[in-house]
Formats: structure tokens, sequence, C-alpha cells
């Protein structure tokens, strides 16, 4: 995450509330990637979590998404599982008091 102390003092606590928010709705996000059997359904919420991440200051988040967003769109591994699974651990790390629920890896 960004180092809110590289931020003006004024934007400081707001920030890190933002980032707070942000990381308590990731479980969430991560259901919304896991259980979709659509995949334009997961390829929203993997473009929304890569855009949200970056914008947050999730740099290694937002990387992760975007790759897992491309193996699905390119087809170039069987389905998503390899870049999922890279997503939901550092999801994992970012909340550790909240971890994901365990995605069901399917073929779509």
């Amino acid at each position: 995450m960004v180092d809110s102390a590289e931020l003006p003092p004024a934007w400081r606590a707001g920030f890190e509330a933002l980032q707070q928010r942000f990381c308590a709705g990731l479980p969430q996000r991560w259901h919304d990637i896991a259980q979709p059997h659509d995949p334009a359904l997961r390829h929203r919420a993997l473009h929304q979590l890569a855009g949200a991440a970056g914008s947050y200051g999730v740099a290694r988040l937002s990387h992760l998404a975007r790759e897992a967003e491309q193996s699905l769109l390119n087809r170039t591994e069987p389905a998503w599982q390899p870049s999922g699974s890279a997503l939901e651990a550092e999801i994992a790390s970012l909340c550790p008091s909240q971890p994901p629920s365990p995605a069901p890896f399917d073929t779509v």
C-alpha cells in the first residue's frame, strides 16, 4: 500500500480511512470474482479490482488482478487458476483478519 507518510499531513487520515475501507471490502470483491460462472461477470470484477487497487496505492494487487484479467481474456492458461490463486493469496495477506473464502476454481 502507499505509505501515507508521503502525503500532505492534511490528507493522511482521510487516505488511511479510504485504504481501510477498501481493504474491508476485499473479501466481497474476491467473492464477486471467484463465484461467477459467467466469464463476463468475472472479467468485469477483475477489471474493477485492478483499477481500484491502483487508485488506493496497492500496486501488487492491481498488477495481479490485471494479470488474472488478461489470462481470462486470452485463455492462455486453463481458465485463470494460477493468476486467481496468486490474487487470492495477495488479498489474504492484505486482510489477514478477513481472509477470502476459497474459490471453487472452475473452467470458465
